[in-house]
């Protein structure tokens, strides 16, 4: 199981590592991911700046989008849902390449809905932040931290609460 799980790890790891902006396969042709910085930009308009990243803890996988975006698009009718179908091709680039680099594939179960916030930096411009949480499907041995840390969390208020009752 642990064998699994550090390769698990390190076919991820070298997926992110192959991510950057700019990025070119073995033939030369460029990667695309599904990020917003990838569409054509005209000479007259800026840079989009977007990117995502991936944490793991225990058996869940975090994907975490970040990308500069303008007010008017906030506004969107379809705002949340252009957020998630991005997190949506990032994920699924994670699969794509995972499967190039180690030849297995990786198996990604969404847990709930992802988060989307919203910050704003200027009058025009603003930053979207988006979580959503993965569960690694094979990591089967593995538990997540955060349920464990939750569990002694409720033990030791039990105790207190216990203890302020017999006082």
């Amino acid at each position: 199981m642990a064998e699994n799980t550090i390769e698990i790890i390190q076919g991820i790891s070298q997926v992110m590592a192959n991510k950057h902006d700019g990025c070119v396969d073995e033939s030369g042709e460029p990667i695309l991911i599904g990020l917003r910085r990838e569409e054509p930009v005209s000479i007259h308009d800026k840079r989009i700046m977007d990117g995502f990243g991936v944490n793991i803890n225990g058996n869940k996988l975090k994907l975490s989008y970040h990308g500069q975006i303008s007010l008017k698009e906030v506004y969107e009718t379809k705002f949340e849902e252009k957020i998630t179908d991005i997190i949506e091709q990032c994920a699924a680039f994670l699969k794509r390449e995972y499967k190039k680099v180690t030849k297995k594939a990786l198996g990604l179960k969404m847990i709930g809905e992802p988060t989307v916030r919203v910050e704003h930096m200027n009058k025009t411009r603003s930053w979207v932040l988006a979580n959503c949480i993965y569960e690694l499907i094979g990591l089967d041995g593995m538990s997540s931290v955060d349920e464990t840390a939750k569990e002694r969390l409720d033990a030791v208020t039990k105790n207190w609460a216990a203890m302020r009752k017999k006082q």
